[in-house]
Order: C-alpha cells, then sequence, then structure tokens
C-alpha cells in the first residue's frame, strides 16, 4: 500500500508505541444474553464428554486443557450460567479459535443468539486492527464499553467508537435521525465523558483519538470536539467500513493524525500555559483588588472622575481590565511560551481534513472590535470613540428586522460610519463638550475570500464582514443627530465599536499623520464555496459526477501573504472523486476514460488536491494530475467543450456565489 512506508515512519518520529480500539463490539457477553436451552445444552454436551468421551469429544477436552488461565473443567459445567468470569473466558476463547476447531463449533451453539449482532461489528474492528499491525507492527489493545479512563491511560493513539453504547445499532432505515435516538445519544455521551476523563487523567500526555463510526459522519467531528473540549489537531475521524473499501484512504487518515503528533502536544502544552497564566492572573488580581479599601475608591470619585464626569464603572472596567492584561503577559513572558510557539513549526501545506471552524475568525473579531456599547445608568453618551453605524437598510438586511427611519437623507451618505473623534469630547456634562462628531465613511464587504483580508473584522449576525474605509469621505455629524444606538433620525445603527489602537489607526488614516500604529497580523479566513465535478468523456460533453453546496463544507477558499486567491478541498472530496472515476472505468473501457483513471490512481492526484491551490493567474495546470484550473463567471455554465485535458478546475469569481468545479 502506498502509504505504508510513511506510516511506519510517521508512528517512529511520533513515538506511537501503544495502541487502543475501544468500541462496544468489544464487549463481552454478560450470563442474560444467553438462553437458557443453549447453555443447558452446552452443559449436557460438555459432561457426556467427558463421562464417555469419543474422538471428537476427545480433542475438544484437549483443546480446552492446553488453554492457560483457565478454570477447571467442573468449574465451567457448573459456573457457565451465573459467573461471568467463566463466561468471559470461554468468549475469549471463542473468538480466538480459529473456524475448524470443534471447540469453536461447540461454542458456537452456546452463543449463537449473541455472535450474530457481533460478528456484524466486530468484522471491521478486525480489519483496523490487522490493517494497524501490518502497517506498523504494533498490536492494538482491544476495550469494550465498559472500559473505565484508567485503562486508557498511557496509550499514544485511540480509536474511539463515535457511538459506545451496544444498543445503538448502525442498522438505521433510511431518514432516520440518530441525534434524535436515545441509544446513540446516550452513546456519543459515554464517549465525550470517557474521553474527557481520560485526559483529565492524562497530564501532559495527551493522547491522539480517530473517531470511528458506521453511522456519524466527518461533519459531526466538531461537535463531538467542542463537547470533549479536545484540540482539534489531536483528533480525526476514519469510517469503520473505509479500512476494506478503501485500505490506502483509511492509511492516508491515520497518517494526517499521526505524523503532526509533536507540534500537536506542543500546541496542547501552550494552551494550556495560557490557561494556567491566565488562573495565576485572575487570582493575583483578586489579591491585589482585596488591598483596595473604600477611601482608595472615594479618592478617585472625588478627586478624580467626578471632575472629569467619568462613571466609576467604566473606569474600574479600563483599569482591572489593562491590569489583568498585564499579569497575563508577565506570566507568560517568565514560561517555556516562546520555546513552544518555535516547537510549532509545521510544513506548508498542510491536506484539508476537517472543514475549518468560525473560531480564528471570533477570536479577530473580538479582539479588534467591542460590541459592549458605552452606555450605562447614568452615562449615556452620544456617541464615543470608536463606534460603527451602519445604514438602516443594511441593518435590516443582515439582521432581518424591519426598522424604519425618519425622513430621508439630504445627500449621499456612506454605507458605514466610524466615530473618529477622541471619548475625552463626548464625555456628557463637560463645559469643553464637542458640538459635532468626526466620522469616516466606509462600505460594508462580505467576507467572501476574494476580498483582502482587513484590520476592521465585523461579526454581525454570526456572518464576517470587513469595512472597506474611504480616507476621503470624512463626515461631520451634529452632536445632536447621534443618540447613542442610532444616528442621523436613525437612518443608521449601532453595530460594534473599534478597539482603542484600531481607532487609533482609522484616525491617522483620517488625518494622514506619519505616525502609524503596527498592528497584528490578519489571519487567514477560509470561506466555503459550492462545488461541481466533471469529467471529460469519450466523443460526449463533460460529465457531471458531484454537486456540493457551499453549506456541506466540501471546498474553502481564502486569500494568501500575496492576495491570490487559494481554494482547499476538504480530504474526502479527492478520495471520493478517484472512486467515481473508478466506477466511471469500469462501466465504459475506453481511452478516454483509462487516461483519467491512470491521473486519478496516481500519487501527485490525491496530495495536490488535497493541499491548496493558489490561483496565481486565470489557468494553470496541476502537473501530473490531468487538471486544468480556470476562473469563470459562473462556474454551474462552464461546459469545458473547449478543454482537451483530462479534468478542469472551474473557480467562479462572483463575490457573493463563489463555486469551485472540476472538469
Amino acid at each position: 500500500m502506498p502509504y505504508t512506508d510513511k506510516l511506519q515512519r510517521a508512528f517512529t518520529s511520533s513515538l506511537i508505541t501503544k495502541i487502543a480500539i475501544i468500541d462496544d463490539g468489544f464487549d463481552i457477553p454478560s450470563c442474560s444474553d444467553l438462553e437458557a436451552d443453549a447453555i443447558i445444552g452446552f452443559r449436557t454436551i460438555l459432561n457426556e464428554y467427558c463421562d464417555d468421551p469419543d474422538e471428537d469429544a476427545s480433542n475438544i477436552i484437549e483443546e480446552l486443557e492446553n488453554i492457560e488461565d483457565r478454570p477447571s473443567l467442573q468449574t465451567i459445567i457448573d459456573r457457565v450460567h451465573d459467573d461471568e468470569g467463566v463466561l468471559a473466558f470461554l468468549w475469549k476463547t471463542y473468538r480466538e479459535l480459529n473456524h475448524g476447531s470443534n471447540l469453536k463449533k461447540m461454542l458456537h451453539k452456546l452463543f449463537i443468539p449473541f455472535v450474530v449482532d457481533k460478528d456484524a461489528k466486530l468484522a471491521p474492528l478486525e480489519e483496523l486492527s490487522a490493517l494497524v499491525q501490518t502497517t506498523t507492527g504494533i498490536v492494538p489493545d482491544t476495550f469494550g464499553s465498559d472500559t473505565m479512563a484508567d485503562s486508557i491511560v498511557g496509550y499514544d493513539l485511540i480509536f474511539l467508537d463515535y457511538y459506545l453504547n451496544p444498543d445503538a445499532s448502525p442498522s438505521l432505515t433510511a431518514g432516520d435521525d440518530v441525534n434524535l435516538n436515545a441509544n446513540f445519544i446516550q452513546g456519543k455521551q459515554h464517549s465525550i465523558e470517557l474521553l474527557k476523563s481520560v485526559v483529565k487523567n492524562s497530564g501532559n500526555k495527551i493522547p491522539l483519538v480517530m473517531l470511528i463510526s458506521s453511522v456519524a459522519k466527518a461533519e459531526d467531528i466538531p461537535d463531538f470536539r467542542a463537547h470533549a473540549k479536545m484540540l482539534a489537531s489531536k483528533i480525526n475521524y476514519l469510517p469503520k467500513g473505509q479500512v476494506k473499501t478503501n485500505p490506502h484512504r483509511a492509511q492516508h487518515a491515520i497518517l494526517g493524525l499521526v505524523q503532526y503528533r509533536k507540534e500537536a502536544d506542543a500546541l496542547w502544552d501552550l494552551i494550556d500555559l495560557w490557561k494556567q497564566s491566565v488562573n495565576s492572573a485572575s487570582d493575583n488580581l483578586i489579591s491585589m483588588l482585596l488591598e483596595l479599601d473604600l477611601p482608595d475608591y472615594s479618592y478617585l470619585q472625588s478627586y478624580r472622575l467626578n471632575d472629569e464626569k467619568v462613571p466609576l464603572a467604566h473606569y474600574l472596567g479600563w483599569l482591572f481590565n489593562g491590569y489583568l492584561s498585564n499579569l497575563v503577559e508577565e506570566s507568560i513572558s517568565q514560561s517555556t511560551a516562546h520555546e513552544l510557539s518555535n516547537r510549532i513549526s509545521l510544513p506548508l501545506p498542510i491536506p484539508g481534513r476537517i472543514a475549518p471552524t468560525e473560531a480564528i475568525t471570533s477570536l479577530y473579531s473580538g479582539v479588534t472590535t467591542s460590541k459592549v456599547p458605552r452606555l450605562g445608568e447614568g452615562f449615556k453618551p452620544n456617541a464615543w470613540a470608536g463606534d460603527i453605524f451602519i445604514k438602516t437598510s443594511s441593518y435590516n438586511k443582515i439582521f432581518g428586522r424591519k426598522h424604519a427611519p425618519k425622513g430621508k437623507l439630504k445627500e449621499p451618505m456612506p454605507e458605514v460610519l466610524c466615530v473618529i473623534t477622541p471619548s475625552c469630547d463626548l464625555i456628557p456634562g463637560r463645559s469643553n463638550n464637542a458640538k459635532s462628531v468626526t466620522m469616516i465613511g466606509g462600505i460594508l464587504v462580505p467576507m467572501d475570500g476574494l476580498a483582502p483580508p482587513t484590520n476592521h473584522l465585523l461579526l454581525l449576525d454570526t456572518k464576517p464582514y470587513h469595512v472597506s474605509w474611504d480616507s476621503k469621505w470624512p463626515v461631520t455629524v451634529d452632536i445632536s443627530d447621534v443618540n447613542g444606538m442610532t444616528l442621523l433620525g436613525k437612518h443608521y445603527r449601532w453595530v460594534s465599536r473599534l478597539r482603542d489602537v484600531y481607532h487609533a489607526e482609522l484616525q491617522h488614516l483620517l488625518f494622514k499623520d506619519i505616525g502609524r500604529v503596527g498592528v497584528p497580523v490578519v489571519p487567514t479566513m477560509p470561506i466555503c464555496v459550492d462545488m461541481r465535478v466533471l469529467v471529460k468523456q469519450h466523443g460526449k460533453p463533460y460529465k457531471v459526477l458531484l454537486d456540493r453546496k457551499a453549506n456541506e463544507s466540501s471546498v474553502w477558499t481564502f486569500k494568501t501573504k500575496k492576495s491570490d486567491t487559494a481554494y482547499c478541498i476538504r480530504e474526502e472530496i479527492a478520495w471520493e472523486l478517484q472512486g467515481l472515476v473508478k466506477k466511471l472505468a469500469e462501466e465504459e473501457s475506453n481511452k478516454v476514460n483509462d487516461k483519467a483513471l491512470e491521473y486519478a490512481l496516481g500519487n501527485d492526484f490525491i496530495e495536490k488536491l488535497q493541499s491548496p491551490i493558489v490561483m496565481t493567474s486565470d489557468s494553470r495546470q496541476l502537473e501530473k494530475t490531468g487538471i486544468t484550473v480556470k476562473q469563470v463567471a459562473d462556474a454551474f455554465k462552464e461546459d469545458g467543450t473547449s478543454h482537451q485535458t483530462s479534468f478542469i478546475l472551474a473557480v467562479s469569481q462572483k463575490k457573493l456565489n463563489n463555486h469551485l468545479q472540476v472538469i
């Protein structure tokens, strides 16, 4: 198999020596699972064999007596109906014996009510165990659904059943929703709690986890991961049946999880270090605050805040938050965070395994903007530095509201406005308050993957937008036309507020100040897009193989550091495409189909389709894959008639409706 050597090297370099497979398929039958007639028949036959053994009976007795650490024959006869230990011994013996064994045939009659369901569950698990052992030389240990976390601590790689419940049967009829089935709900929760306990008891040696299931899908993994509080880099998904149907792909999935273990360990340690630093900083802050006495607050109010018209609550929020950030920074600077960060050195590109989450977008948005307006009881400024307002028409469209503005605007106005006036001039009650508010205009642009990244990211109704500010469009509004959450007769509505440093940057942009403010780099923010797969046919138009909508998270797009557009296809799509091409070639063998199959079976085909594809021009070739990449106005209208290659990857350039099409 093509990934065997890579897997062996990855297991060695990642120090994977202990592997566990946890599945209810390994559950040992209980005495209550057996039928009374089967128990009576088993005891009768065994008694007869002991009293008057023939040749077959002698073989059976000999097989039993040759097994180490077995109960006595009389104990087996007397206690098979009520001793779980005896039954566990007989079940283990039954599973390990060869099919030609007379003892196995006799035990089969005892376990037949239990075996039918177990064989279906154990078959893919035994294939998985064999694949791991053949590839790595490591024999996995197996555990059932009653396994305790302490038994799993110390393992490097765990294959964990997504639904760890023997009553969660995969034989569902079409249309059944496992999320509404009590057995599946309980099984998923059991797996989550087991994993959480393993992580809690593992110290700094957190295992890699490969979730396995015949029912769950890759799209279910983020929800499981979130509830288990598991690092994304340490968990992946493998369908149980894939080991048999596509062992190459199963190997590739295991490789994708194992080969970056050292980096994932460093990332886990770094996050844990941040958690410890935040907890320590929080404790230190509370200790410091306990030192403050009522006179301290009295002096602050009487001699500073009252004259400045600043509420105590606002000032304390700024003071405490700032000091907490300072304590975290000091704690981190004295730790091994820098060393751990250096250990997270990753090669580029890394194939997309599971579709990206919105975590990075939410993190960055929370750092650059606040959703908390500067309003409170007794403190109601008309506006505050950094306040962002958008037109009511845009607000209604984004949030699904029906707010109506008063009258009409006298002149064309920007879609977005941000307050540039310093906060000190906007505090109510001051004698030298601003009589007007200076703002900068801009355009609200949805994050569709085609626009370049921005420092000012807004999450509106959970959807990301950035603002394209226009320094040539300053706006001055009378202070009376601003009413905290609305502006200009409710023609604008408040949505967010820029943090201080980003507000300062916008000030410099507007006033063309030479002192620019450096801000952290903007991360890549993937956006999922539509996809269509087509293949060239012999003497016919191109054939549609597969359609996937953006909400299925099959393909995503983002901007690279050079502002070029890149696309990444989820791992399973490349494999699914390979399978469809195989099927096409089997159904009709001709030169065109055979050539497409040759490309699809090549190592470059899978690797390059799973790596980010950077669009450096309108058209390019993916070497050794038979694929031509082309940007078009609408991918779903591309028919491929003017092309000669086996495949064409067509990308729509529409801003709000991106499509990815492989022809």
